[in-house]
């Protein structure tokens, strides 16, 4: 809780009172992704307060505290008292009520004061302090940039890197309830590879889908074969121990069982025997 702070009038060398702001019927949370958060309505005056992880419960409090509240702008110069206090802390100067929300210290024999509680201004960030640890992290976003995005049916996080030469690399890992798809992208060499678990809507089997955007080359392995496609052609695949592909060319040599055919140099059949 805020402190309050008594100011003697008689110290006060120039104080300006504005007219008394009532009848707050709205608070606006705005949160970190540019999203907003509105509670009240707009018979009164409204106040929008930057909340990164706000909701509609804080809302709510915010403005069961600020509706019946009088808001009393001013500003005083010359105002001497303990230098501690803190911005937000009440402040009575004879018959002005009001709270600290601007301060300027001037740093002579009695450490005077210019105090004000302004009527129009934006203040929220009057006084903006970061930490070395935020200072720390704003720099690596300049090299590193992450995201996640989370709605009804889907949830994904994208992960984004510069290499050297201005070179970018990412990483996109999606979900649903039946699709789980894995891609990897390098944008100034234009390539996006990916890896799908998916479900096959003719068996009903899970599969893996292996491949890259700019092919028309894929992998598909699922628990009964392994199929090597070229378009929506299944060109070879695997099962059942066998390998079958309905075209194959063999350039030089061919082994089966023990025997070899050897196309090297004209055409050769002959045994070269088992192990």
């Amino acid at each position: 809780m805020s402190d309050t702070i008594t100011v003697n009038y008689s110290n006060i060398s120039d104080i300006d009172v504005g007219t008394p702001i009532s009848g707050i019927s709205k608070v606006i949370l705005v949160l970190s992704d540019g999203t907003s958060i509105e509670t009240g309505d707009d018979t009164g005056l409204s106040i929008e307060i930057n909340v990164p992880f706000g909701n509609a419960a804080m809302a709510e409090n915010i403005l069961s505290c600020l509706q019946n509240n009088v808001y009393q702008p001013f500003t005083a110069q010359g105002a001497i008292f303990d230098p501690a206090v803190e911005l937000g802390d009440a402040v009575v100067i004879g018959d002005v009520v009001s709270n600290i929300f601007t301060q300027t210290l001037t740093f002579d024999g009695q450490l005077a004061s210019e105090i004000s509680a302004p009527s129009q201004e934006e203040v929220d960030n009057e006084y903006k302090f970061e930490t070395s640890q935020n200072r720390t992290y704003d720099r690596m976003l300049k090299d590193v940039g992450s995201k996640i995005t989370q709605t009804v049916t889907d949830i994904s996080a994208e992960v984004k890197a510069r290499q050297d030469g201005d070179e970018y690399v990412s990483s996109l890992i999606q979900q649903t309830a039946s699709d789980l798809l894995l891609s990897f992208q390098n944008e100034l060499r234009d390539y996006k590879a990916y890896i799908r678990f998916t479900t096959d809507p003719n068996t009903g089997l899970p599969n893996i889908i292996l491949g890259a955007e700019s092919s028309d080359f894929t992998v598909i392995i699922t628990n009964e074969k392994i199929s090597f496609m070229q378009g929506n052609t299944e060109v070879a695949y695997v099962a059942n121990n066998q390998f079958f592909t309905p075209h194959q060319v063999v350039q030089n040599e061919l082994d089966l069982g023990g025997y070899q055919l050897d196309a090297t140099d004209g055409i050769a059949f002959r045994w070269k025997g088992r192990g």
